[in-house]
Order: structure tokens, then sequence, then C-alpha cells
């Protein structure tokens, strides 16, 4: 099995054998036959969304695309650039100190209804118009992007009547899965993405939505990094034909 690279975001790709570190690492290299070479084996490449994803901890990620997409923004540290648009999932992921670095008076605020009350209590501190929420299947389209809300719960501290939502956000050609809080339920079968941003609650659940959700490649969050790696010493960087991989924290935060 490969260790992933755990480099800052321009190598933050795990060395999955889909696509080369462009820093040096620790993967082994192949032995090469000088008598009957054998060509490696085609693998796809990893979407390119993958490429523009920074993690800051927890469930905070963002997409640098051709819009600036803030997932979760919590723990926002660095020069990180102002939001084209925040999406919220669930209430406990609000921070208004991280939320004030990058909501500008143009940002597209989605949140879901488990997250208005949190939010109409800091929105008079922040820049941003009214927000837009989104409920389970419900659609927003803007400035090229296509936002859709999806269940996001568990048996423990997300209750699906507290309608705490997952996104998948279609942009640049690309689908990205933001899974929120959530652990597995059959639905997901239906949630087609490119790239699943997923939590890695337990390697049971994560096993399971394996087994079904319709991606190119699951990549763990909402964890420490240290959850990652023995996920992956334990498991493989794979479940079938599914690549599982992990993203380099953006820089330090209070979750490393």
């Amino acid at each position: 099995m490969r260790k992933p690279c755990l480099h800052i975001f321009a190598t933050t790709v795990a060395c999955l054998g889909l696509a080369s570190c462009s820093a040096p690492c620790e993967c082994p290299s192949e032995p090469a036959s000088a008598e009957s070479p054998i060509p490696a084996t085609p693998t796809p490449d990893l979407p390119k969304a993958v490429g523009r994803l920074h993690w800051f901890g927890k469930a905070s990620i963002l997409y640098t695309g051709s819009k600036m997409i803030y997932f979760d923004a919590e723990n926002l540290s660095g020069g990180v650039p102002p939001a084209g648009f925040v999406l919220l999932s669930h209430s406990h992921h609000i921070s208004l100190e991280s939320l004030q670095k990058v909501v500008k008076a143009s940002t597209i605020v989605v949140i879901s209804p488990d997250v208005v009350d949190s939010y109409n209590l800091i929105k008079d501190r922040l820049k941003a118009t009214a927000a837009t929420v989104l409920d389970e299947g419900e659609t927003l389209e803007s400035d090229g992007v296509t936002i859709r809300a999806v269940a996001a719960y568990d048996e423990t501290i997300h209750p699906r009547s507290n309608k705490g939502m997952g996104y998948v956000v279609t942009i640049d050609g690309e689908r990205i899965y933001f899974a929120g809080g959530t652990n597995y339920y059959p639905e997901m079968a239906g949630i087609e993405s490119d790239v699943a941003l997923y939590p890695l609650y337990t390697p049971e659940d994560v096993a399971q939505t394996a087994k079904v959700l319709p991606t190119q490649v699951l990549i763990l969050i909402h964890c420490f990094p240290r959850d990652i790696e023995s996920f992956q010493s334990k498991y493989g960087d794979s479940m079938g034909q599914l690549p599982i991989m992990g993203l380099a924290l953006e820089s330090y935060n209070p979750w490393h």
C-alpha cells in the first residue's frame, strides 16, 4: 500500500497511483525490469476539482476554481480569498470570525433550514445580503454554478428532523458532493458526483457508503489528519474500485 503524500495544497492529493506528486514524497518507485518491461496499468485521472480543494480542518473546505466556494467555513487562516459562495450545512458549523474574513456584499450565502436561526443571529455583522435557504431537493442556479441540497443526518447529533443539508455543486464541468455531517443512508445511491467530500466518523460507515456512492473519488474530511492515515494504513487507499484519499491541511488550525 502506498502512503499518502501530505504536502501543502499543491500536493494535497494522496499517492494513489492516480496522479503524480509535484513535490518529493515517500511513494516507493516500481521496480524496473530491463528484460521484459511491463507496461503500467492505465488508471483514470483524478477530477480537476481535487486539485482545487483546500482543507482547513473539520468540514471546512475551499474550492478555488472559476468561483471561490467555501463549504462550512471554519478555522480559516492565512490569506484566504473573498467568497463567491458560502454553503453552510449545520448550525454548529458556523464561525462568525471565519465568515467575516471572506463574506462580501456580493457573496451568495446558501444555508440549510437547520442554520436559519443561528445565521439570523450573526447576519447583521456580515456584509452579505440575506441568505438563500435550500431544503432537501431544492436547487439554486447562479453565475454558472448549480447547487442542490441533499439530506445530511445521522443517529446522534444530526437528526434528520433538524434539516441539516449536504450539497451537490456543479461548477467548471464537474460535480462536488459535500456530504456535511452525515452517516450512510440508502438514497446516497442516487447522489452522483465526480468528487465526494465525506466525513470519517467510522471506517464501517465509510465502507458502507463507498459501496453505493456513484462518484469517482471519495475524500475523507471531518476528522483529524492522523485518522485518515490510520484509515489508509488499515484499509488501503481504495474500497472496491473507489479511490479513498485525504487532503493536507492548508495551514495550522486547532484541529491539527
